[in-house]
């Protein structure tokens, strides 16, 4: 049978890094899921601030570049025409290049031990209709379901 290995992030906020403190949102998650998975990793910005392969993935684009800061009303929807406020913080943690890190990170200590892997990304949100499920679902339409196979050397 497969092994299940989940994934996440969560930012833990001053004196960690710039984001949200999330940490009592991952203990949620966790507790909630570990006995249903066989591994459970939740990486945070600290995993990566002093990797030099990954630090990229958590810049705080609002120092970076003004124009990526978070403007006060939330960030701007060109599909409602209005500011939104959702994913307070993003801009403070790489704005989700931190998801690209996190599975690499995770499929190569995988394959250290196991030979070859899928990982499947799965379209799992709730077709709600608030603005945070509205966003989350047109970023799964544009990603789908994705099936990747790594293989070991």
């Amino acid at each position: 049978m497969p092994k299940i290995h989940f994934i996440t992030f969560y930012s833990q906020g001053a004196p960690y890094d710039n984001g949200l403190d999330l940490s009592a949102t991952e203990n949620n998650v966790r507790t909630k899921i570990q006995d249903y998975v066989d591994t459970f990793t939740a990486y945070h910005p600290k995993d990566f601030a002093n990797d030099p392969e990954f630090a990229w993935s958590i810049q705080d684009w609002s120092n970076i570049d003004h124009k990526y800061a978070r403007h006060p009303d939330g960030w701007w929807s060109p599909l409602f025409n209005k500011y939104i406020d959702i994913n307070t913080g993003c801009d403070k943690t790489g704005f989700f290049a931190w998801k690209a890190a996190c599975i690499i990170k995770k499929m190569r200590e995988i394959l250290e031990v196991k030979s070859n892997i899928k990982f499947h990304h799965l379209n799992s949100h709730t077709n709600k209709e608030d603005m945070h499920s509205l966003n989350n679902a047109i970023v799964d339409k544009m990603a789908g379901d994705v099936l990747l196979e790594f293989r070991g050397k």
